[in-house]
């Protein structure tokens, strides 16, 4: 099939997310498109999403943008859910329609990630990945703001009631795999409020700790002022090649922000959701 062929996608939500990552592109931004996806109930179902995400892929791929944009699929979009119920059928299914979207991605020079499950799918979201990654080393995985919640991937060491730290038996991944590491948004003022902020946080910190001295590619994604100083403080002191961490911004992040981390030479993306 062609790029321009088999469109499964003809809605306003991908000629808009098109526009916008040309419009970032423009300003010399990457973006990160979240694919939004309902988790599905069906096959059928899970076929739609698959299209859908491979459509935005060409729709990317025909107007050069593949370069400036990844896409960020959910596991349970892609047929996973039904593995819970149904033995190995969701998970087979899954594995097969995210290896069609990462092989659509190679080609169009994409990266693909798979988005953070609930605590129920983590484990088989944490071995879909696993099984895929010989054959697309590029495919990245989001971890939640939580190292207690790592356990479901075995390459991954939590904390086990300690100081997280790197696992002296077993590497994270081989050096090149990517990890996203996603934290809350929280919203000035108000989240303060919130009796679990400060909980999160430092989750997201004692992840930051964890992840920063390896080998593997990072994507920091918050929007918090405060935890993306601490990432970048951590960055340095780890000695972390400069191209071996991103920054993703969620799409309303303020200027400021944004132009501290551009200043001090950051890899930045911005993320925005796309409804398929």
């Amino acid at each position: 099939m062609t790029a321009s062929a088999g469109r499964s996608t003809t809605g306003a939500e991908a000629a808009a997310a098109v526009r916008g990552a040309r419009a970032l592109a423009e300003r010399g931004l990457s973006s990160s498109l979240q694919h939004a996806a309902a988790a599905a109930t069906h096959p059928e179902q899970a076929e739609e999403g698959t299209r859908s995400a491979i459509d935005l892929l060409h729709r990317l791929a025909d107007l050069g943008l593949a370069g400036w944009a990844d896409l960020i699929v959910r596991p349970r979009a892609l047929g996973l859910g039904l593995g819970l119920g149904l033995g190995a059928e969701g998970a087979a299914l899954a594995a097969d329609n995210l290896a069609r979207i990462c092989a659509a991605a190679r080609e169009s020079g994409t990266r693909v990630t798979t988005d953070a499950e609930d605590a129920a799918a983590a484990p088989a979201a944490a071995r879909l990945v696993a099984g895929l990654r010989a054959a697309y080393p590029a495919l990245g995985r989001t971890l939640p703001a939580d190292p207690d919640r790592w356990a479901a991937d075995p390459r991954i060491p939590g904390p086990s009631g300690r100081e997280p730290g790197r696992s002296t038996a077993e590497p994270l991944a081989a050096p090149g795999a990517r990890y996203r590491l996603r934290g809350a948004d929280h919203a000035p003022g108000l989240a303060a409020a919130h009796a679990g902020r400060r909980a999160a946080d430092l989750g997201f910190v004692r992840a930051l700790r964890t992840l920063m001295p390896g080998p593997d590619r990072l994507v920091v994604a918050t929007g918090d002022p405060r935890l993306l100083e601490i990432a970048g403080a951590l960055a340095a002191v780890s000695r972390r090649p400069a191209e071996s961490v991103e920054y993703e911004l969620p799409r309303r992040v303020r200027s400021g922000d944004l132009r501290r981390l551009r200043a001090a030479g950051a890899r930045v993306r911005i993320r925005f959701a796309v409804r398929a």
